[in-house]
């Protein structure tokens, strides 16, 4: 039963994937039909994106004060009025603002599905649990991707692909209504006891623990929430955003150091770029980088009064004509063969829909695969393993352009991707949804989403002006140091978590902070945060 309890929690993150998956193509298909112009066709593209960063953190209110199971439900109910509104628009208007509500939608269920899943979960599974999260919006991700390479060629086959997505959520609205459970310890934060206790003896049971050990294994974890039931009550009375960003509480700087991090390093390491600009990093004008460098700078020089450069003027002058040279060679996607009719766009786009298939099929086995041993061996190892990774694979796609090979680049990519795919792309909800207490667990878990959602939205936009900025050598060395920080920041300030309770894992950061406080004490030096000693 408590599987069937996961699996449904986390399915409504499908509707997500899907949208992930589809939505190139339904750009395309938009620009074409409503003759956007770049500036509306961005816009649409990353209005779900945006809204939904900051609409994550929104959760943190309707979680704690709906529930978690009624907050999925609004979120849903977001998801079909988005995508409705979006299908069914007569222009660029209409477009972001459909885009903007599912981007809403889309928000609250990636920042409150792995709260529900946390603390549904045994602690012995957890990891796997909260991992499903991610599976779904990848299995989501391919079978979006599979309707885009459907219908991209059809007239109005943008529309159809929205409505597609608002059918799927209705249905799935009303099997939620129906099947979906709410948190036990949510439940019993409302002073409902007694059918939290049964909820989680019920689901113990059938997890196969024998009657009596569920009994206890229940009744531990709510008598050790009850304990702080007067610590969150007051809590609830102060500002709650205050008690979670500026908190004087020591244990609670420490949980938002270890989950703000690994948020903000899941997406600085560039771990999406190899998926969202393989095309652009593969393209046949990047293919050559550094022999039209070499040209550019050669050509520079001689045409520059003769070759009569001097100085640190001279050398800026050459090095800006240089990259001036390589940004001419430089062509969009959507233009790499000029003027071109309809049919032959969308044939060579048909072809990159199935690129985006395959890439994402890759993904689901990995990111499966590695979810089945977060609560085996443990979630600090498998992020170092993804740091060290993409430090390395990072560094081989370097060489790659370094030396102009088209194979060592995609080796590369693909590194990046199964290095991301086996430890933060699960994880980082996981640890994020699992190392705060009860009463600021939504509102802490919504910041670590919009932190991740904005690094994002950073890291995509910035992508292809540092790339033009340094023609040599693109942005890989800064992916490089940064996944060799985010390395050093897992070692010392994110601890073990595998196979303690919610409960548990609170007396653990508890215990650190106090243990620290005891240290500077002897020491006679001020207050400080302090870093996590690495753990087993």
């Amino acid at each position: 039963m408590i599987w069937r309890l996961i699996l449904i929690s986390a399915l409504p993150l499908i509707l997500v994937g899907f949208d992930v998956g589809l939505v190139s193509a339904a750009i395309r298909g938009m620009r074409l039909e409503l003759e956007l112009t770049e500036l509306q066709e961005s816009i649409a593209a990353s209005a779900t994106y945006i809204v939904g960063a900051f609409g994550g953190l929104y959760c943190g209110h309707l979680a704690d004060r709906y529930g978690r199971r009624n907050s999925v439900l609004i979120a849903v109910s977001l998801v079909v009025v988005g995508t409705f509104v979006a299908a069914s628009s007569p222009g660029p208007i209409c477009v972001v603002l459909g885009r903007s509500i599912l981007g809403l939608g889309c928000g609250l269920l990636q920042a409150v599905t792995p709260i529900l899943l946390a603390e549904i979960a045994p602690a012995s599974k957890r990891g796997f649990s909260v991992a499903c999260a991610e599976v779904m919006i990848t299995g989501g991700n391919v079978l979006g991707a599979f309707v885009g390479f459907i219908f991209c060629e059809s007239k109005g086959g943008w529309r159809s692909m929205f409505l597609m997505n608002s059918l799927a959520g209705v249905a799935l609205l009303v099997f939620f209504y129906l099947q979906l459970p709410e948190s036990p310890r949510w439940i019993a934060a409302r002073g409902k006891t007694t059918e939290a206790l049964a909820l989680l003896i019920q689901w113990h049971v059938s997890n196969g623990t024998p009657s009596k050990q569920a009994e206890a294994e229940a009744r531990t974890a709510l008598n050790m929430q009850s304990e702080r039931k007067n610590g969150t009550e007051v809590a609830g009375q102060r500002d709650a955003w205050r008690e979670v960003i500026c908190t004087p509480d020591p244990a609670i700087r420490r949980m938002m150091l270890a989950g703000l991090g690994v948020a903000f390093f899941s997406q600085a390491c560039g771990s999406d770029l190899a998926i969202v600009y393989s095309s652009e990093i593969l393209s046949p004008e990047r293919s050559n980088r550094a022999h039209l460098v070499r040209a550019a700078a050669r050509a520079a020089h001689s045409e520059d009064h003769g070759g009569r450069l001097h100085g640190m003027g001279g050398m800026a002058s050459m090095l800006v004509a240089a990259t001036n040279k390589f940004r001419s060679t430089r062509t969009p996607l959507h233009r790499v063969h000029g003027v071109v009719g309809f049919a032959a766009e969308m044939s060579e786009f048909r072809i990159t829909m199935l690129y985006s298939i395959i890439l994402a099929a890759v993904q689901l086995p990995v990111l499966l695969g590695a979810s089945l041993f977060f609560d085996k061996i443990g979630r600090k190892p498998f992020l170092l393993f993804g740091s060290m990774g993409l430090a390395v694979a990072h560094t081989v796609v370097l060489c790659g352009e370094l030396q102009s090979n088209e194979v060592l680049i995609g080796i590369g990519l693909l590194c990046v991707i199964l290095a991301a795919n086996a430890s933060y792309a699960g994880l980082t909800a996981v640890l994020c949804s699992e190392i705060f207490p009860m009463h600021v667990r939504a509102k802490g878990m919504a910041l670590c989403f919009c932190v991740q959602q904005l690094v994002m939205g950073l890291i995509m936009l910035a992508y292809l002006p540092i790339d033009d900025a340094m023609p040599a050598t693109g942005p890989w060395p800064i992916l490089i140091a940064v996944s060799c920080v985010a390395t050093v920041f897992v070692w010392f300030c994110v601890p073990e978590t595998k196979g303690k309770t919610l409960e548990e894992i609170e007396d653990m950061f508890r215990a650190q902070a106090a243990a620290a406080g005891r240290s500077r004490l002897r020491e006679g030096s001020g207050p400080s945060y302090g870093t996590i000693k690495p753990s087993s």
